[in-house]
């Protein structure tokens, strides 16, 4: 069996073929959250300026099952090349070093801070409850396009600011421009869904209007005081990376510690690890406005 590593050198040989020279190409290995990581092509234009990276992992997978053949692959990394040149600003470092430049596209995120305390290292962060908050740089946005960048230890330096000042700003872009998403689970899933397994007790998606790294949304103290003052207490389960799920805590008959494990099946067999948050159950108490850990 091909490995991945093997794999990726033979769609990077047709992929350099196909460029012709015009960019140069090569693969990479990004580490990611929850000791993930993944093989991509990356491309760079003209000097001084970044480029994004194509993950092969996905197309590996379908060439083992025998879904697509390594030309066609090889092909569809190159048009997907082709199409992210098109749309993806040219950042320069230039850029990059600038502060006033960048700031404006810091956002914020929340990893699990146990799984990920080797990435922590080289991020700037704080601790919040079992999660870290870490930064990242949104370049563009197009469609279910989204081109990031993590932020480092080393850029606050070249920036000149703290932490402190890092988190504040993020905070603050996260309210003016990243909508809430707040919507009852009934009016997101199809009908013939709803029927099965039908919970007694109403169930909320909360996430930011893009749906990426929505979990993040537990830093808006405004926004869940304002959704305790509609549902009372809060219990909270992190969906993923990506999404939260709350219960109205008068309205749930069971306890914390069934929202736990259903948490955990939840993300053993649905989750995918990159995107896993925690194991754990969240309570927000609508009177002294604290969330905290329940189960």
């Amino acid at each position: 069996m091909m490995q991945l590593n093997e794999f990726a050198e033979q769609v990077l040989s047709a992929v350099r073929e196909k460029a012709d020279g015009n960019f140069s190409v090569w693969t990479t290995t990004v580490h990611k959250n929850n000791g993930t990581s993944f093989v991509g092509i990356t491309i760079s234009g003209t000097e001084n300026q970044a480029q994004p990276i194509v993950y092969l992992d996905g197309y590996y997978n379908m060439f083992l099952h025998s879904k697509i053949s390594l030309k066609e692959v090889s092909d569809t990394v190159y048009d997907v090349i082709m199409e992210h040149m098109n749309y993806v600003p040219n950042i320069k470092i230039t850029d990059l070093m600038n502060w006033n430049q960048m700031k404006s596209n810091i956002c914020v995120k929340l990893i699990n801070a146990e799984q990920n305390m080797e990435l922590l290292e080289d991020m700037p962060h704080r601790f919040y409850l079992d999660f870290a908050v870490v930064y990242y740089i949104k370049f563009n946005e197009s469609g279910d396009e989204l081109e990031t960048m993590d932020v480092k230890n080393k850029y606050l330096d070249m920036w000149g600011i703290s932490e402190e000042e890092l988190y504040r700003t993020g905070i603050e872009n996260m309210e003016i421009s990243d909508q809430v998403f707040f919507k009852n689970m009934k009016e997101i899933l199809p009908i013939w869904l709803q029927k099965e397994d039908e919970p007694s007790f109403p169930m909320y998606v909360l996430t930011n209007a893009s749906r990426y790294y929505g979990a993040s949304v537990l830093l808006l103290k405004k926004e869940l005081s304002k959704i305790s003052q509609s549902l009372g207490n809060l219990i909270i389960l992190p969906s993923s990376l990506h999404e939260l799920i709350v219960l109205p805590e008068n309205q749930y008959t069971g306890d914390c510690e069934a929202c736990a494990e259903m948490v955990k099946n939840v993300n053993t067999s649905v989750v995918l690890p990159e995107d896993y948050l925690s194991d754990h159950v969240y309570t927000y108490n609508r009177d002294t406005q604290e969330l905290k850990i329940a189960a």
